[in-house]
């Protein structure tokens, strides 16, 4: 027993520290979640506006087109509860900060990330140090939540190759489209029906609750070191607006955002109901603009944002 245990312990000690090796490895490969986590501790105090959100302000709004100095921290189905862990943690690095913008969507209040993909949970628990209340390996750790080639490859391809696949610039903003052939009427439908949810499920009520208080924190937060904060509902196309507005899961939208339209530091922009100046050239599909759409969202943007902000400071 002694002899297999002389053997089995220094084995063991190995494959730990081998995995240890390989993980730290991994979590050095460049990709979305970690640049945006590091710019903002080393580069925070020249931000003057800070984008949070999901896609419609990740591939949406472009903050190199911005007057002020602009970084976009937001992600795919990055949901209002990761928005305010986000802003909670990191507004130390952020003493210039002067505007939050967060998108307000059909699906803003009634879904978390989780619905849409719980594996990306793993880059807010790594890289950006969140609690996400799942103790699971594979969204802990890097070397966990892939196969084996999988993770052989990424490390091959950045070690070995010097492959950089970081998909956004500087600013934090998406670097690659693809930009896919799509019939609204077929895309507009499926998009609503996953972005509907039940309003008489418990769950979905408390998601809803605790999503409007983590919003109404990040506002409060936000009037206490006098920074504004603008709540965006981005354009979509008409097709998918139409299915949205006979809902009552808009209706509480409407409601939950007319009252946080109360706090003085908070303007709404509402670029959903008012998309007369988007024609289908300027959206990717039904619900996300493509380059040249995000370019003229962005300037109109920063013009309201300009002319009020001006008006409130007078």
């Amino acid at each position: 027993m002694k002899k297999l245990l002389h053997f089995i312990i220094p084995l063991f000690i190995v494959v730990i520290m081998l995995i240890i090796g390989i993980e730290q490895t991994l979590r050095k490969i460049p990709n979305a979640y970690k640049y945006k986590a590091d710019y903002l501790k080393e580069n925070g105090k020249q931000i003057e506006t800070l984008i949070l959100g999901s896609s419609h302000t990740f591939t949406g709004l472009n903050p190199k087109l911005f007057t002020n100095k602009t970084f976009n921290v937001a992600n795919s189905a990055q949901s209002l509860d990761l928005d305010y862990k986000i802003f909670e943690q990191n507004r130390k690095y952020l003493p210039n900060l002067k505007t939050i913008i967060i998108p307000i969507s059909y699906f803003s209040f009634t879904k978390q990330l989780n619905d849409f993909n719980q594996k990306k949970l793993k880059y807010y628990s790594i890289y950006w140090n969140v609690d996400i209340n799942n103790n699971d390996l594979n969204l802990n750790y890097e070397i966990f939540s892939e196969p084996i080639e999988v993770n052989y490859n990424r490390i091959k391809d950045y070690w070995i190759e010097d492959k950089n696949n970081l998909t956004i610039d500087t600013n934090g903003y998406i670097k690659k489209r693809y930009e896919p052939s799509w019939n609204d009427s077929i895309y507009a439908k499926k998009t609503f029906e996953r972005h509907r949810a039940n309003l008489n499920s418990n769950q979905i009520q408390h998601i809803i609750k605790t999503h409007y208080h983590d919003l109404e924190q990040i506002i409060k937060q936000a009037k206490s070191n006098d920074i504004k904060v603008v709540l965006l509902a981005t354009p979509t196309t008409n097709l998918y607006k139409n299915y949205v507005i006979k809902t009552p899961q808009y209706f509480n939208l409407k409601n939950n955002i007319n009252r946080l339209s109360k706090y003085n530091n908070v303007i709404f922009i509402n670029y959903f109901i008012n998309n007369e100046n988007f024609s289908k050239k300027d959206f990717k599909n039904s619900d996300h603009l493509n380059a040249k759409g995000a370019d003229k969202l962005t300037f109109k943007v920063d013009s309201i944002m300009n002319k009020t902000f001006t008006l409130i400071t007078k």
